[in-house]
């Protein structure tokens, strides 16, 4: 069987190499994207790939035209639903009725995720992972203990995620009030992070080098927002007063015993203290 090669320059792709998807199941190599403009594999460069066919890609970069996929996407609109049906924005199959991954993916692009390589199954898998309410803040795939994951940073936590083809899902979590410190290291290509929860440190690997810088500083932006945010309910919350009212039964015992009050008057200052 041949390798599968770009509908474009006729390149065989490696297994690594980059790979846009067109209409009609061709494909597209980064070198003839970058003819036309894309170069981060980003959502929308995606999904406005999704939309072309491989002559209009010849015909662009023949005319030496650079392409802003968002303008693109608006452009042929009109396409895109019956594509979104069959395949989303990063290549997943799902069912386009899903209005919870759908969120998710459309949360994921306004936050500038684009790097979510190896990581499909674990994407598919958010509806029934993330709450209703949280919301994603960034997100990209990495190494952790050897393992590809989808580590992703909410708006209340951050998870590694891992779906096995055999073992089922896995999903570490680590709550945003509970990470003491994030760093990074960056490498020529890619870079680490490691996050501090408590006495235990989790290492993501294999990150490329923009996303570890973005990653690292969305989760220590959002873990210390949400720090603030518990901060303020606190301190918002009214202290119990003690019933100083409870008090005054002593006194008001020695204004009776001191013939200043009737044992009526007594009485009906005693049961309206205690509530009687």
């Amino acid at each position: 069987m041949a390798k599968k090669q770009c509908a474009i320059c006729g390149k065989q792709f490696k297994f690594m190499d980059n790979k846009y998807n067109l209409q009609n199941n061709e494909k597209m190599c980064g070198d003839c994207a970058k003819k036309i403009g894309f170069k981060h594999m980003s959502i929308k460069e995606l999904s406005a790939a999704q939309l072309m066919t491989s002559n209009q890609v010849k015909e662009f970069i023949y005319n030496k035209q650079i392409i802003d996929p968002k303008i693109f996407i608006k452009d042929n609109k009109s396409n895109i639903d019956g594509i979104e049906k069959k395949e989303n924005l990063m290549g997943i199959n799902k069912d386009s009725s899903n209005e919870r991954l759908d969120d998710i993916l459309r949360q994921m692009s306004e936050a500038g995720v684009s790097d979510t390589f190896g990581t499909k199954k674990e994407i598919r898998a958010l509806p029934n992972i993330l709450s209703n309410d949280e919301i994603v803040k960034f997100a990209t795939s990495g190494l952790v203990d050897g393992n590809t994951v989808l580590c992703i940073c909410t708006d209340k936590r951050v998870l590694f995620i891992d779906k096995g083809l055999i073992y089922g899902i896995t999903s570490t979590e680590i709550p945003l009030d509970m990470i003491n410190g994030v760093s990074y290291k960056k490498g020529l290509l890619l870079g680490s992070i490691s996050i501090t929860n408590g006495a235990k440190t989790s290492i993501i690997e294999n990150i490329t080098k923009a996303d570890t810088i973005k990653m690292a500083d969305t989760i220590k932006l959002t873990s210390e927002q949400f720090k603030q945010s518990l901060r303020e309910n606190t301190s918002n919350v009214a202290p119990i007063q003690p019933d100083s009212s409870l008090d005054d039964l002593p006194k008001l015992k020695k204004l009776l015993d001191d013939g200043i009050l009737t044992q009526d008057e007594f009485d009906a200052k005693k049961k309206q203290i205690l509530g009687l």
